[in-house]
């Protein structure tokens, strides 16, 4: 039976401030407990990471190669498979907030997650099921393809199911609000975006080539049995009692249902007040007013929600609650954004493994795989959180200047252009290669008399050109989703309430999961198009696969253009004391040896009345603190409350294939 503990509450997240001096030291016993607990989770996560890229880094080679779809066909389910992912971390999400808490989401949907994958191993295995290598397609309703997709599609659902809850069960175990947990707390969430990371790494240097050199049999199953190591690892920390478990809180869903209802049907005929003494206002902590934001002019309409209807037994929204939904309408343009970039970054990994398999891809004895080139993409991460943490944000606060958020993702942008016009030029490069050695003349000769030929297969059709020319867009791509990321997670978490945090991050979630089907339909409507002279051929020595690159660059130079108007009408949320002391974080863990270089604060006297700001000396002006540019919103570390949120949603979205996991609720006081 679990037992669920109720975390103290207080004004900084989900933790009880302390006065200096008081419980600033964890004892030995506690310490002992909470770093098993964490490395039990750190362990769940990295064998998760390990399962789960191992299956989809060389899933598009393996649809066209064993299953026997088109390159365009494969590079389509791909994508639905991926927003299929991304939508279904809201299912979990509602389930953990609302009814059975976090442990008992992720137990639940991990059981749907092991059978998908015992499930794709069996179907490789059986010798009735398993594909054969360019064997003809059976158009997808064979019993092979059938069962495939199926348990394929309880992977998607399992693995979206716990992307809300791991990490902000993590969080849960941090109960004491003395500092030096809240530093343990900050090392362990920069501790878990590296596992995060380490374990797509290894799945992509290790993973993938077993499956090119052994079969999928057995690369499969590799994936499935670590994922099971995972769930005993996980299962293990509750039976030792290590664990605690937080209650579920309910969902945000039905205060925001409420303030639209009366605004926009009960009171629609109602004037809007001008005078906000006439507004449904009851101090903090009375009735279901949990949380205070400030008072805001944009949608002003929506304040009629709070005008006292003088009924009583019938829900009345506060203009709290009505500030909470003029929040999270604000948030519209970034989601259009990030649909906008998250198409842009599709192709380099769904296409460039098609055309990598036809270039040299020997490095001495070893002939490493298409797909594994994807490493530089997570190496490219890694670098430029090392470089923005340790040379950018010190410059920074050296010279006095305030790098924004909004910055970091004009920035990230400009790189996603690069890394998918570099892509289209290298493809233009092997089309003159291919071209002026009349390899695709004698491969298509050859593929009359022989369908089952495979672009890559001999010396002779080869393409002279290295495939290590697929890092440069890798690595463009690795460091655009790091900085544009790290830089929405942020907003999404500043300008919305505490108690809509977690919807905030579902709808970002959700934002990916759309940009996937809508990179679908893009590739629908391209080969629809261009049926008579495909650009997405199966044969990779023919099509025009630069022009399609080119064409998602242009996509993500719309996407620099929407930048530019949201940048020039977005207004920062100010912060109320509450949630500027939540993001006031002291340094992080000496073990990390980082610290927090930029702190959120607050106009002077702004929010409930103090006229103060809570603010830290390591601003990059040397005393009043920047908002934005915080290495520790980079690592996922900057305080309490940010590292919960930013170490979850920031790798669901690094990933596109696995990550960006958190559904962070921080608890309202």
């Amino acid at each position: 039976m679990i037992e669920e503990i109720e975390a103290p509450r207080g004004p900084v997240g989900d933790f009880e401030a302390k006065e200096d001096g008081e419980q600033e030291h964890v004892s030995p016993r506690r310490r002992r407990k909470l770093l098993t607990a964490c490395l039990c989770i750190l362990g769940t996560e990295l064998c998760e990471r390990m399962a789960f890229i191992g299956i989809a880094t060389n899933l598009s080679l393996y649809l066209k190669q064993y299953l026997g779809y088109s390159a365009a066909s494969a590079s389509q389910l791909l994508q639905v498979f991926k927003g299929t992912v991304f939508v279904t971390p809201l299912i979990g999400g509602y389930l953990a907030d609302a009814h059975f808490g976090r442990f008992r989401t992720i137990l639940a949907f991990s059981a749907v997650y092991l059978v998908g994958l015992l499930g794709i191993t069996a179907v490789n295995a059986a010798p009735s099921t398993r594909p054969r290598r360019n064997a003809p397609p059976d158009g997808g309703y064979g019993p092979t393809t059938a069962a495939f997709w199926a348990f394929m599609y309880l992977i998607a659902l399992g693995s979206g199911g716990i992307k809300p809850c791991v990490s902000s069960f993590g969080g849960d175990q941090f109960r004491d609000g003395s500092a030096q947990e809240r530093r343990y707390r900050s090392s362990f969430f920069n501790w878990f975006y590296f596992v995060i990371n380490l374990g797509s790494l290894i799945a992509a240097l290790v993973v993938t080539p077993v499956q090119e050199m052994r079969g999928y049999a057995i690369g499969f199953g590799i994936p499935a049995a670590v994922f099971v190591a995972a769930l005993a690892l996980f299962v293990g920390g509750a039976g030792a009692r290590l664990y605690a478990y937080v209650p579920p809180e309910g969902s945000p869903l039905r205060r925001l249902y409420q303030v639209f209802k009366c605004a926009l049907i009960t009171n629609a005929r109602k004037p809007v007040p001008s005078d906000p003494s006439q507004l449904h206002d009851p101090p903090l902590g009375s009735g279901n007013v949990a949380f205070r934001m400030g008072r805001t002019p944009r949608y002003r309409r929506l304040e009629r929600a709070a005008l006292p209807h003088g009924r009583p037994g019938r829900y009345q929204p506060s203009l709290a609650e009505v500030e909470e939904a003029k929040a999270l309408l604000s948030l519209g343009p970034f989601l259009l954004l990030a649909v906008l970039f998250r198409i842009g970054c599709d192709p380099i990994s769904t296409l460039l493994p098609f055309t990598g398999d036809s270039l040299q891809r020997g490095m001495g004895a070893i002939k490493v795989p298409a797909a594994s080139m994807s490493f530089a993409n997570q190496l490219a991460m890694l670098a430029s959180l090392l470089a923005y943490d340790f040379l950018v944000v010190p410059l920074a606060r050296r010279r006095g200047w305030r790098i924004t958020a909004m910055q970091r993702i004009g920035f990230g942008i400009i790189l996603q252009i690069l890394a998918l016009l570099s892509a289209g030029f290298i493809e233009v490069a092997r089309y003159r290669i291919l071209a002026r050695t009349g390899i695709a003349r004698r491969f298509a000769r050859a593929l009359a008399l022989n369908p089952k030929l495979a672009a890559g297969s001999a010396r002779r059709f080869t393409v002279p050109m290295s495939i290590w020319w697929h890092v440069i867009p890798h690595a463009f791509e690795g460091v655009s989703e790091t900085f544009v990321n790290a830089a929405v997670v942020e907003i999404f978490f500043t300008q919305v309430s505490e108690g809509t945090r977690s919807l905030a991050n579902s709808l970002l979630l959700l934002a990916v999961g759309l940009s996937s089907y809508l990179a679908f339909g893009l590739n629908k409507a391209v080969a629809a198009a261009t049926k008579s002279d495909p650009w997405i051929s199966q044969n990779p020595f023919a099509g025009h696969y630069d022009w399609y690159m080119f064409l998602n660059a242009g996509i993500a130079m719309l996407a620099l253009v929407v930048f530019f108007w949201v940048a020039r009408c977005y207004r920062e949320r100010p912060l109320t004391d509450g949630e500027a002391m939540s993001l006031a974080e002291l340094k992080l863990s000496a073990d990390a040896g980082e610290e927090v270089a930029h702190h959120h604060t607050h106009a002077p006297g702004h929010a409930n009345g103090h006229g103060h700001g809570h603010a830290d000396e390591g601003g990059a002006d040397g005393g009043a603190p920047s908002r934005q540019g915080s290495s520790a919103l980079m690592l996922g570390g900057g305080g309490p409350t940010s590292a919960r949120v930013d170490s979850g949603v920031l790798q669901q979205l690094r990933a596109a294939g696995g990550p960006p996991h958190a559904h962070a609720r921080p608890r309202h006081h």
